[in-house]
């Protein structure tokens, strides 16, 4: 398999797991049915729900795109994927942010000490960083392929 279709197979698997894994996680009692949280914080968790859709969209049009410049598409494909989980991992820096309501909040359940949605963040980083290397480095001077 090649460097390109690797790094399309990465991208669409990592837009995939985004439009999932944002309902999987959120669509239940420790956030939408969350009977503690008001109705403006409900808002917000749908629309970062929905933001993880738009940007998985995004992320996949881009990456089968074969219009316009590979370059550009495959940056903006990279961009679009990764712009989920970096607004992730630096929510924490907010006043009065958390990465889990106190009640649901059981470091026993931490992956290598990270809490499971930071964990998940950074080997998505991980993956789309792969993907956009291998994207960017497809090309050989001895083949010519594009």
């Amino acid at each position: 398999m090649t460097r390109r279709r690797v790094s399309v197979a990465l991208f669409t698997f990592i837009s995939i797991f985004l439009a999932v894994s944002a309902y999987a996680a959120d669509w239940n009692e420790t956030h939408i049915y969350n009977p503690r949280w008001p109705p403006h914080a409900k808002f917000h968790n749908a629309q970062t729900m929905l933001l993880g859709t738009l940007l998985a969209g995004m992320t996949l049009f881009f990456t089968w795109r074969r219009r316009g410049d590979p370059g550009a598409n495959l940056i903006a494909a990279a961009m679009a994927a990764a712009a989920y989980w970096v607004a992730l991992g630096l929510s924490i820096t907010f006043p009065g942010t958390a990465f889990l309501d106190p009640e649901f909040d059981d470091p026993s359940r931490y992956v290598l000490g990270l809490p499971g949605n930071l964990f998940v963040a950074i080997v998505s980083l991980l993956v789309i960083t792969l993907a956009a290397w291998l994207g960017a480095t497809h090309r050989s001077p001895a083949d010519g392929a594009s």
